[in-house]
Formats: structure tokens, sequence, C-alpha cells
């Protein structure tokens, strides 16, 4: 059936002059009120800073909901009987809210970034603005695929804008990072959440990486982007160095801004002038299981959507140092109605926190039941109830089911399965939270999940060996690629891999998964995951290199009898408003006939 367009129901994007318009006018009011004759031409040709401020700012909307960036993928399921997202499940449909969201939020960006450099005669703002167009470009073609491409500013009512060809927009990307990455107004690198010369690069290594891929889809050659790739990668990797920093220190709330972040949407509680429990973001609520009310337990909300599943849990070897940097492997107890110096957050605030009663300690499925005893032996005193709130457990995720330990006694299985969310664990504490977001300022709240101001960060170090390491796979040179992803690994304090075939991750060997047939992308992805879990790449990771739709039929258990798709719809609001999109430009998972090819 076509759905007529109809004038009212216009979306509300940059594509639509009215947007723009609409968006200046938030500068100008003030100043209107004094000035009749002020105009937005005068206005931010004078002084265009405010836009690009709000362009930034407009970042959040981009990157702080994570259901899109980590649903739907291998990881995961959700615990202590919560219901599984439509994301996880791809049940939604093209008028879906958050996909609707993340359209729009990129095209804002887009925006104001454009109107700012249409403002900003002296070239001030130009490289910065075209940088987060280019990322918002990059966010939108891994999700939806071919979208308009709009550069220009846009001051009229017009509706017309087709969709660009995937690869075409690939290559206007890319030209457009390649004219900016060493404009000489750009620091090469920088801590206060501006674009850097850096993140030119890192943003090039990534969508160059995305381009290969997305050309041999369509029968062509990707080695030129494969290459490309690599040559950028390198260079950020040669400009800032190896990764010297240990993980945990370089997640660690106190060193936000170390040398190792290239970009990060920036939060800062202490400068927020409004509700700050409402105005952050949600990263550190959304990994691992519910862990009872906070006001009552002093430990930390989660909503129990992303807990780990089994290859998750058989993931990291137990000395990888990136277990006990990402996880939250121990945590605190609490008396009643403590907060912040007991409790989860005392890791952080309490510098005798190593004393206090323990509520949870968690150990991968890769770790012994040796392991496990010594541990408990080594803290038996610490894992006694006593007057604390929390009944203390060691959880010891195995498969089928998890082992776990009351009061420091004896190890015995659970009926929480760690492949199939059935049953569920007395006191609640099935999975460790990740705790890279963590911000040990948050207030407790049950009910808010915007409490958290750690930055978000988008792009980093190590994130880039591994985009070279898999640039250089894609160019036939295994032996550099093995080098970088050891590079990384020797940072975590684990053995190198020899060669791709030898990998053989513990996972593998559990009952579900033994009939998979590895392949060199997957120690890429896995290494991947084991670096980057929880920073929101994992399903653009997937749906980049092809294997999305494979690992959620082989490690997620809730999508028999469907399909996952490759790409988001194109928003319904948006086709219905769009006279350059018809109906049957929908993407084809969803009804339509572009194919993204």
């Amino acid at each position: 059936m076509t759905i007529m367009k109809k004038t009212h129901y216009i979306f509300s994007l940059v594509l639509l002059g009215s947007m723009i318009l609409t968006a200046c006018d938030k500068y100008l009011t003030p100043d209107n009120k004094t000035n009749a004759n002020q105009t937005a031409e005068n206005y931010f040709s004078n002084d265009p800073s405010s836009l690009s401020v709000y362009a930034y700012s407009m970042m959040k909307d981009v990157v702080s909901d994570l259901s899109l960036y980590e649903d739907g993928v291998d990881l995961f399921l959700a615990a202590n009987k919560k219901t599984a997202t439509d994301y996880d499940q791809y049940t939604f449909n093209t008028e879906d809210e958050k996909v609707k969201n993340l359209y729009k939020a990129c095209y804002s960006v887009i925006n104001y970034a454009n109107c700012c450099i249409h403002y900003d005669k002296d070239n001030k703002y130009n490289a910065e603005m075209r940088w987060l167009r280019d990322y918002c470009y990059y966010v939108l073609t891994q999700h939806f695929g071919g979208v308009p491409y709009v550069t220009t500013y846009i001051n009229d009512a017009s509706r017309n804008y087709p969709r660009t060809n995937l690869m075409t927009l690939y290559d206007n990307i890319i030209a457009d990072l390649n004219a900016i990455k060493d404009d000489s107004a750009l620091p090469q690198t920088s801590t206060d959440g501006h674009v850097s010369t850096m993140a030119c690069y890192a943003l090039l290594s990534k969508v160059a990486l995305a381009a290969g891929w997305d050309a041999e889809r369509a029968g062509k050659d990707g080695g030129k982007y494969f290459a490309a790739s690599v040559e950028a990668a390198k260079h950020v990797r040669t400009t800032m160095g190896e990764l010297t920093m240990s993980f945990e220190e370089k997640w660690s709330p106190s060193n936000e801004t170390n040398a190792e972040v290239i970009f990060a949407v920036q939060y800062d509680r202490a400068s927020w002038k409004g509700d700050t429990k409402a105005s952050g973001h949600g990263y550190q609520n959304t990994f691992g299981s519910y862990y009872g009310d906070c006001t009552a337990t002093g430990l930390k909300y989660s909503n129990a959507f992303r807990a780990l599943n089994a290859k998750g849990a058989y993931l990291w070897a137990y000395n990888d140092e990136r277990w006990s940097g990402t996880f939250m492997t121990t945590m605190y107890n609490a008396h009643a109605a403590a907060w912040s110096t007991e409790g989860y957050y005392a890791y952080y605030n309490n510098p005798m926190a190593d004393t206090l009663g323990i509520a949870g300690a968690y150990f991968p499925g890769t770790a012994t039941t040796a392991d496990v005893n010594k541990y408990i032996s080594d803290h038996t005193a610490q894992l006694k109830k006593g007057a604390y709130t929390n009944t203390p457990y060691a959880i010891h995720l195995t498969y089928p089911n998890i082992s776990c330990s009351t009061e420091g006694g004896a190890a015995k299985a659970e009926a929480y399965n760690l492949f199939i969310n059935t049953g569920s664990l007395s006191g609640m504490f099935t999975a460790p939270s990740c705790k890279k977001f963590d911000d040990p300022n948050t207030d407790c709240i049950a009910l808010s999940q915007a409490n958290d101001y750690r930055d978000i960060v988008l792009l980093h170090l190590s994130d880039i060996y591994l985009v070279e390491a898999e640039a250089q796979f894609k160019s036939g040179q295994t032996g550099d690629a093995l080098t970088l992803i050891n590079k990384v690994r020797a940072r975590a304090g684990v053995e190198d891999i020899a060669d791709f075939a030898s990998y053989q991750p513990a996972w593998k060997d559990l009952l579900p998964y033994q009939n998979y047939t590895l392949s060199p992308i997957d120690l890429i992805l896995d290494e991947r995951a084991r670096e980057l879990f929880g920073e929101g790449h994992r399903w653009m990771d997937l749906h980049r290199t092809g294997k999305l739709i494979e690992y959620n039929q082989v490690f997620s258990d809730l999508l028999k009898g469907k399909t996952p798709k490759m790409y988001r719809p194109i928003p319904q609001a948006e086709i219905n408003a769009n006279e350059a999109i018809s109906e049957n430009e929908q993407n084809q998972e969803w009804g339509g006939t572009w194919t993204n090819k």
C-alpha cells in the first residue's frame, strides 16, 4: 500500500529547511528582544561559536542510547527474568522510536554543523564541523546504508533529498576527511572534547575499513579502502605510540582525559546547572544483573538487559587484565543506608575499601575451581554477612549453570542457565557489572539511568590498533595483523596468538558452540570484544564484518524463527516527509528494493 505524503507529517530533520531556521532562532531570540534588526546572517557571521558548541552538544543524542549499538549481538542475555528488548529480537518496525531518534540525532548534528560552516566566514570551525558531520554519516552508513548526503546549509522548505548510493557516500566521507585531516586549525591531539588531527585519521581508518568490507559485498575490489585504512590507522599508532598505560588506569574515572583518548563526547556534572539526576547518560547502568534497590543494598543500579551469556562468560582468560579492568569483579558490602564510601562505589571512594565485607565476587568461566576456592579461602572473613545488608556470594560463571558459594561455603550449581534465560539466582548476583563508565559521584537512584557523567569515548588508541589489524588482515598481511593483535594482548598480560589457524577460544569448547566453524575474523572480533566491551561498538563490528546474522543465530537463543537484519529501516516519518524517497526505496530487508550495494 502506498502511503500518501502529508505536509503536516514533516519529520523534523535537517533535511527540511524549517529545522535549520528554528534551530538558529534558539540563539537569536535573546538578542532579537533588544535589536529588532538582528538577523541570522549578521549574528552568526560575527560569532558562529554558539552553533559549534551546539553541534558538539548534540553528539550526546547520537551516542547516549546503547540500544542500537549493543543489542542484538552475540554476548548478552537479559537477566533476572527481564524480557529481552525488541532490538535483541529484531521485532521493531519502520516506525520504531529509537531507530527514528538515531536517524534524527545524526541529522541534527549535521544540521548544526552545516549551519555553522555556512556562517563561519573565517573557517575557524570548518574542519571540526566537517568531522562531526562525517562521524554522523559514518554512523548512518553502518545502520541505514545509503542516506541523503547534505553538506550545505538549507534555508528553504525544500523536501527533495534522494538517498545516496552507499559506496558513493563512503567516497564522499573519505574525501572530506582527507581534505581536513591535516588542517592547521586542528590540534594534533585533544583532551578537551574537540576534534583533532588524530581524530580525523582515526575516523578515516574506520570509515575506509567499513567501505572495504561493503565494496567486497557489492562484488567490487575493497583493496584500496583497506590500504587507506591501514595508512590512516598506522599514522595514528605511530604518532601516539605504544600501549604503555595499564588497562585499569586507562578506564579509571580519575583519568578520563588520558593520552589514549582520541575523541570523547564530554559530560561534566560540576558545570551542569540543571537536575544532575536526569541529564547525564546511562552507560554505567546497562551491563550486568539487577543488584536490588540501591537505597537498600548500597549496590549500583542496573537494568539487567545486558548480562554476559555463555560466550561472554568464557571470552576472557582469568588472567586477562581486561577481565578485572572491564568488570567490577569485587562488589563491596554496605551497612543499612550507607552509600558511596561503602557498597559498590567504595571501590573508588574509600581508600580502605579492601577491608570491607564482600557482597559479590565474580569469576569468568575460564577460571578454575582451584582459583575460586583460593579466593574464598583468602577472603573468608570478608565473605560473611554479619551486620552488612547483603548476603555475600562468590560466583563462578560456569556453563551450563553457574557455580555459587554463599557465606564462604562450598560452591554449588545454581539454576541459572548461562545459555538461555531460565531461572534466577537468589540474591540476583548473576553477572558482573561493567565498570568502564562508572561515575563515583553518582547519586543513589533506583529509577533514573541518566546520572552518569563520565565522558563517552568514541575513539581511542587500542581501538585503532585493532582497526589496523583488521585492515592488514583484509589486505593479506596476516603477520602484521597478528603483531598488532598481540601488542593489544601484551598490555592485557595474556599470551601471544601464534597464528590465526591456532586460535581456539574457550567458548568454542562449550556444547552449544562445538559445531561452529572458526574463521580468522573470529579472532579479530573476539579481541575487539575483550578490548572494547561496553563501548557501543559491537553491533557495528558485527554488521561491518558480515557476522551479524550468523552470530545471532549461533550465540543467541532469542532468534528462533526470526531473522536478524543487517540494516535498520529508514524511518517511515522520513519517507513520508522526503519527496525524493519513495516507499519502494526502503531498505530491502524492510520490504523495499534498496539493496545498499
